[in-house]
């Protein structure tokens, strides 16, 4: 309903639901979709839409938000969207019954749109590699947030390679560097990192070792601790944190060589677990996640 606002579809609605409420019939709030395309212009009276349903003593709420477009993506369509993301939540924070926004998934890399609408995509806040992009920016600031995307969640991404070619032996050994995607520094001591595994059998506690790393190993911070929950692949993480440091705009902390056992240096199945791949060159890994502040900044967890 919220594609044309002011048009006789949500006129329509507006008068079914008047009548609704002038009969005493049972109605908290109305929700509007918001499936937009910036090939289409942003639709007028938004704001206007949503206060008139308000006025009616109804909660409104925007239930499914993405702004797709023709695909491959361009830095003009990009500025497009996060306009548009912008407006949507600037005209909901206008309108005090406003209850909520509710983005249509939040990755480019899991949207529905390229199979309903081929040829296009890219509607959401996050790319497919699960990198913050200027919508979520402009989402950010209308919200309140700070400008720009330099150092907050979101500015860094994990990659990953394999350097343990025997998934059945003692040690896992993952090879782990972060990139920082914004565009200013981050505080390395706000920032956690964790690769997620099963223990299968054996011992329950683990001894953790930092091999190398250009940092400086005495700077990183390991442990392995339980899952509250177990998931598929995963029961326990190896958590890896940094004692102090930065990581400049654009720059990467290069590998660091991590490895971890049982105490009874059992062997482990590896094949399974939820972090790992068996690429041996560094890539993009959705699978590990980063937080930065205690906010999940990069990754899926299980």
């Amino acid at each position: 309903m919220i594609g044309r606002p002011l048009g006789a579809k949500s006129d329509a609605m507006y008068d079914l639901v008047s009548e609704l409420v002038a009969e005493g019939v049972p109605i908290d709030g109305v929700g509007f979709q918001g499936h937009l395309a910036v090939q289409y212009g942003f639709p007028g009276g938004m704001q206007q839409n949503l206060q008139r349903f308000a006025d009616l003593g109804l909660d409104v709420a925007v239930t499914e938000l993405d702004v797709r477009m023709q695909l491959p993506a361009d830095a003009a369509e990009l500025a497009t969207q996060a306009t548009y993301y912008r407006n949507v939540v600037e005209a909901c924070l206008a309108v005090v019954r406003c209850v909520g926004i509710t983005v249509w998934d939040y990755t480019d890399k899991y949207s529905w749109v390229p199979d309903a609408f081929p040829g296009q995509g890219a509607d959401n806040l996050y790319d497919e590699n699960l990198r913050p992009k200027a919508s979520y920016a402009a989402v950010r600031t209308a919200l309140g947030g700070d400008e720009g995307g330099g150092g907050e969640p979101g500015a860094l991404k994990a990659q990953y390679r394999n350097s343990d070619s025997a998934p059945g032996d003692n040690q896992i050994k993952p090879a782990l560097q972060l990139v920082n995607t914004g565009g200013a520094a981050v505080d390395l001591s706000t920032v956690k990192v964790r690769y997620w595994f099963t223990g299968d059998n054996g011992a329950s506690a683990y001894g953790t070792w930092c091999d190398w790393s250009p940092l400086g190993c005495s700077t990183i911070t390991h442990r392995v601790a339980a899952m509250s929950s177990p998931k598929a692949g995963a029961d326990h993480y190896l958590e890896v944190g940094f004692g102090s440091g930065s990581l400049a705009a654009g720059a990467s902390t290069g590998e660091i060589q991590l490895r971890l056992s049982k105490t009874d240096w059992s062997n482990f199945d590896e094949t399974d677990d939820y972090s790992r791949t068996t690429g041996t060159s560094y890539a993009d890994a959705p699978k590990i996640a980063v937080y930065i502040g205690g906010e999940l900044a990069w990754g899926i967890e299980p």
